[in-house]
């Protein structure tokens, strides 16, 4: 695998950046898909501040994205995808770890994140070092293949 530098976004990169999203976003829609209240929330949430996003490049290229934004004491993660064809090949890390840094930079005292248990993603945040703070039932997504989801929410010690 080539290196991976990580970055702000820029305008230029709106079209790869959502061509990695739809790519991450494919297989976790097979579990689960939001609810209208999740889509108001997610507008709300941006036309007060909108978040700030990170993406991940290989041979020029693309291959990963994350939205952040600071609340209170730690930084918030938001939409972390990777590409299918890099998954598996240290992008997530990549952006994780540069967030820690920004994390760091600014005093916050760790990252954060909402995942939901029946992707299976907890593990890979686990991996990743992230520890599970709380759980509930998701109120922001239905599945056609679970009655209900659950919501996890993990945090990360930016020490």
């Amino acid at each position: 695998m080539a290196t991976i530098s990580i970055r702000q976004a820029t305008t230029e990169d709106d079209g790869e950046a959502a061509a990695v999203d739809r790519s991450a976003i494919a297989t976790l829609r097979k579990t689960y898909r939001p609810t209208r209240a999740a889509l108001d929330e997610q507008a709300r949430r941006s036309a007060a501040s909108a978040p700030t996003r990170l993406v991940a490049i290989v041979d020029h290229q693309v291959v990963g994205t994350v939205q952040y934004f600071h609340q209170e004491d730690r930084v918030h993660l938001l939409g972390l995808g990777v590409h299918d064809r890099f998954q598996r090949q240290g992008v997530a890390r990549a952006l994780v770890e540069h967030l820690m840094t920004l994390g760091r930079e600014h005093g916050a005292r760790c990252l954060s994140l909402h995942t939901v248990k029946e992707t299976g993603n907890v593990m890979i945040f686990r991996k990743m070092g992230f520890d599970s703070i709380s759980e509930g039932p998701d109120a922001y997504s239905e599945s056609k293949d679970f009655e209900c989801l659950t919501d996890i929410y993990m945090e990360k010690s930016c020490e």
